[in-house]
């Protein structure tokens, strides 16, 4: 396959390249640093595939930047589910299965929702330096999270990849999200993002894992409220099942067709 169709989304800054993969015409990981490269590609935080499920309504891949596969993703979900729905694909209810299970979505009219159930605690209160201490928690994918008093002075690109690549996480890694408890129930997040290895505008799993620890051990409210670096907000909501709550705008950028042969040259 020579050319590609896709389209471009993001939630909350958070950005994608869409593929309608249900014919399993796609392809070699290779292609994918190419395509998310934003000086020589179409740029994005990673690529999602949609296929057929024999499980779920359909089966959601996704790639990080650097071309692995990566267990979940979930602004990456909610913009699958956005782009389904966008092409008139979308089956009522809503079910989509990842690595991390099966998950229910919810769209409503500015807005998807995702049914994330529960979240795991790998560690609480690792000491990774004498100033550094973190909770570990697996949102769908492992995070290590930070509570700092000021959310503009945490040195995110330097201080996030020392948590990202520390041995204590080997050999896959961690993503690095940092938080600040705003008010009961706001908070302001930033997350250096293993796979892209930078700062990313917004996380769904660290927003997620971030409210978790916040509710827990800060007696922050039920629902929170989400404040991303690219300005929209995401929210965490407990049911009455208490199952968590992923809700945030998933918005379509373009759509195009790109050459795979001319991404592919140095």
């Amino acid at each position: 396959m020579s050319n590609l169709v896709f389209a471009k989304y993001h939630g909350c800054g958070n950005d994608f390249i869409l593929i309608d993969d249900r014919k399993k015409r796609f392809f070699s990981c290779q292609t994918i640093p190419n395509l998310c490269c934003r000086y020589r590609g179409i740029g994005a935080d990673g690529v999602i595939l949609l296929q057929d499920s024999g499980i779920a309504s359909y089966r959601m891949r996704f790639f990080n930047a650097d071309g692995k596969e990566a267990s979940f993703c979930g602004n990456g979900l909610r913009c699958l589910a956005k782009f389904i729905d966008d092409a008139g694909l979308l089956k009522a209810p809503l079910h989509i299965e990842t690595q991390s299970g099966i998950k229910k979505i919810v769209l409503k009219k500015d807005s998807v929702a995702i049914d994330m159930g529960s979240v795991q605690e790998l560690e609480c209160d690792l000491t990774l330096k004498p100033d550094l201490i973190v909770d570990v928690i697996d949102s769908g994918v492992p995070h290590a999270l930070v509570h700092v008093s000021s959310i503009e002075d945490v040195p995110v690109e330097d201080l996030g990849s020392f948590i990202r690549n520390h041995v204590q996480f080997k050999p896959h890694g961690v993503n690095a999200t940092f938080f600040e408890i705003q008010s009961k129930n706001t908070l302001n997040t930033r997350t250096f993002e293993r796979g892209v290895e930078r700062e990313t505008q917004s996380c769904g799993t660290g927003a997620l894992a971030a409210a978790y620890v916040a509710q827990k051990k800060h007696a922050v409210s039920d629902k929170v409220c989400i404040n991303t670096r690219h300005g929209d907000r995401l929210f965490v909501s407990k049911d009455k099942q208490g199952a968590l709550w992923l809700e945030g705008i998933a918005t379509h950028v373009f759509s195009g067709v790109t050459s795979l042969n001319q991404l592919s040259r140095p």
